[in-house]
């Protein structure tokens, strides 16, 4: 008996998950626009950085990419790399995006949930280094991060409820999983 059973844990299955995916895509809970920007600077590698947010956010290419250079404070060039995702798109990219995520990092999201929220708009930024050196997404707080906004057309209350779940579903999916290799 897996570990899961004999806590009372239940496994979701992938019904549960194509259902989940149903609602995120359905009117109820429809994710109207997701953006992903970074500032590269003169001593980036611009290409590097993109083909890092193209491994690891795959629809990321299927996106709207804008890059505008500015000048920095210091008369250094900084390029501005911004993906643009609508509708659909906008829930594949978000759909990679959480696919990517540890359950630490998923943990941290769903309990600062508030602080990362603003009306129906998450925010959310990970570490640029990391990713470009690792390939993986992890959270970080402060400066050379590439930052993620989420908007939601629900209201503020269902989008936490609903990212909760996600997160929920997706903690008991890992555990399960892991229960299974060992």
């Amino acid at each position: 008996m897996s570990a899961n059973k004999e806590r009372g844990m239940k496994v979701p299955s992938s019904i549960e998950y194509s259902a989940l995916r149903r609602y995120l895509e359905s009117e109820e809970m429809k994710i109207s626009l997701l953006t992903i920007s970074v500032f590269c600077h003169e001593t980036e590698d611009l290409g590097k950085i993109r083909k890092s947010i193209e491994l690891v956010i795959p629809s990321a290419v299927e996106g709207e990419i804008r890059s505008d250079q500015v000048k920095g404070h210091f008369g250094n060039y900084i390029t501005l790399l911004e993906y643009r995702f609508s509708k659909s798109l906008a829930v594949k990219a978000f759909q990679d995006i959480l696919n990517k995520l540890s359950s630490a990092d998923m943990i941290v999201i769903i309990t600062t949930l508030s602080e990362r929220m603003e009306k129906s708009k998450l925010y959310l930024r990970f570490d640029k280094q990391y990713l470009v050196a690792k390939g993986e997404l992890t959270l970080k707080e402060g400066n050379d991060v590439v930052r993620i906004m989420v908007s939601f057309n629900g209201p503020y209350k269902e989008v936490i409820k609903e990212l909760k779940q996600i997160a929920s579903n997706r903690a008991m999916h890992n555990e399960a999983r892991s229960t299974k290799l060992s």
